[in-house]
């Protein structure tokens, strides 16, 4: 078995924090390291690692890095064959490493693995029971009018998500990657596009492995919980930065990963989101408009970064692009779930 590193990246989590290190510290594989990557928090987290679980090594950033900068950090102050991205709001279970790491262990061209996440609403709520648990992610998957969502979010778990195979990549909250497959698409020195800082970064990299020849699995028996930050749902109460970032990085994904040729077979279902989207934006959110001017400020760097991947890609765009759905999945329409169950007793 390959030894791992489980990096946990925190900005101001406490509140999630303890949670997720025991989680990982309960685990029945034990060959691993965590390592709690923290980006300036200011909320005492890092300190509470270092005072409560000295087994965990904690690695300061001087300031926030984000999502790609964090992990790009870890992943380069580490060593082990595999590694493991967790945000600080999941909680895996007991088996989910050792189940993740048998499936890798058993294709060296599988270059990364996803399991299966629940949705809770808090850090202190109970786990949910079986006929309470609703789908957070089995992975990602993208659309032929390239957009891309979390499969199966928030539908009720009724055994019909318990059948492992393919899926484009994993979704960033708990991915498992093969080292080398991450050494194998690096540009320069980064992992993850920084550009992206957060939001499709996982698109972008797992289409760009998959230009590699790399293939993702998904493991329905590695199970955990998430709390959601950002769906579909909850898209009008986040922060105009937020929305802005995922907004643009759609179209970096597409501008560095697509061709004129594959985009050309999808024309219809990508125009018609265009022209959807194009209203909504001048209608609803026009301060959207400023996430062009961001892509104008990245454009002479992502075109060096699409001749980068183009140069070194082995898969046809159209073998990739023909893994595409050709509508988006329609969410849960209860209003009333939670998937989440009820408050810890304190």
């Amino acid at each position: 078995m390959a030894r791992v590193t489980v990096n946990i990246l925190n900005t101001n989590e406490i509140r999630f924090l303890p949670r997720c290190v025991d989680a990982v510290l309960n685990q029945t594989y034990t060959d691993f390291e965590c390592v709690v990557i923290d980006n300036a928090s200011t909320d005492g987290s890092p300190e509470w690692v270092e005072q409560n679980r000295p087994a965990v090594r904690v690695i300061r950033n001087s300031k926030n890095e984000w999502y790609c900068g964090g992990h790009n950090i870890g992943i380069h102050k580490t060593d082990s064959e595999l590694v493991m991205l967790l945000n600080s709001d999941v909680f895996i279970d007991p088996d989910f490493l050792e189940r993740m790491v048998s499936v890798l262990d058993s294709n060296e061209r599988i270059g990364g693995v996803q399991g299966k996440l629940w949705k809770i609403t808090d850090s202190d709520y109970r786990l949910p029971p079986e006929n309470e648990r609703y789908i957070d992610t089995t992975g990602i998957l993208i659309t032929r009018s390239r957009r891309n969502f979390d499969r199966f979010q928030e539908q009720f778990d009724d055994g019909r998500f318990d059948v492992p195979g393919d899926v484009f990549g994993p979704d960033g909250s708990a991915p498992l990657y093969r080292r080398s497959m991450l050494e194998d698409i690096r540009i320069g020195q980064e992992y993850f596009d920084e550009s992206f800082k957060i939001y499709r970064d996982v698109v972008d990299l797992s289409w760009r492995a998959r230009s590699r020849g790399w293939v993702f699995r998904y493991v329905p028996e590695a199970t955990g919980y998430h709390v959601r930050g950002f769906s579909p749902r909850k898209r009008k109460k986040q922060p105009l930065f937020f929305r802005r970032l995922s907004y643009r990085n759609r179209y970096l994904t597409v501008l560095k990963n697509d061709t004129f040729t594959s985009l050309f077979f999808h024309l219809p279902e990508f125009l018609g989101f265009e022209i959807l989207m194009l209203g909504h934006v001048i209608l609803r959110e026009p301060a959207l408009i400023s996430g062009w001017w961001d892509l104008i400020k990245l454009l002479p760097d992502t075109l060096k970064k699409r001749q980068f991947i183009k140069r070194h890609r082995i898969v046809p765009a159209r073998t990739i692009t023909a893994l595409f759905e050709k509508r988006a999945p329609a969410l849960h329409h209860s209003a009333n779930h939670q998937g989440s169950g009820k408050p810890v007793s304190t």
